[in-house]
């Protein structure tokens, strides 16, 4: 687990003007939908397709993608409630904040 695409993505999900924004905190990469079930599907895909992206310019997974800006990373900090999941492209945990 020495390879940081290995390691826990830790993504926060917020309600932002009627619709729901996943970002994920450790690299800057975010999804949006109109419901929590599709925002689960759209984030895991923009995952996938950074990781696939920066893995097929013989990069390693997510190689250059920056953290998100810090007030994300604050909002995880005071999040409502928690949870982990395994997903094709490792371990997520997800966080709802308010």
């Amino acid at each position: 687990m020495n390879d940081k695409s290995e390691t826990a993505i830790r993504i926060i999900v917020f309600n932002d003007g009627g619709a729901w924004v996943a970002q994920c905190l450790e690299y800057d990469i975010c999804a949006q939908a109109d419901d929590l079930e599709e925002l689960r599907d759209r984030i895991d895909a923009t995952i996938e397709a950074e990781r696939d992206y920066t893995r097929s310019k013989g990069k390693e997974a997510f190689e250059g993608i920056g953290p998100a800006p810090k007030h994300f990373a604050d909002m995880w900090e005071k999040r409502s409630s928690f949870t982990s999941r395994a997903t094709d492209h490792g371990m997520v945990e997800l966080a709802l904040c308010a």
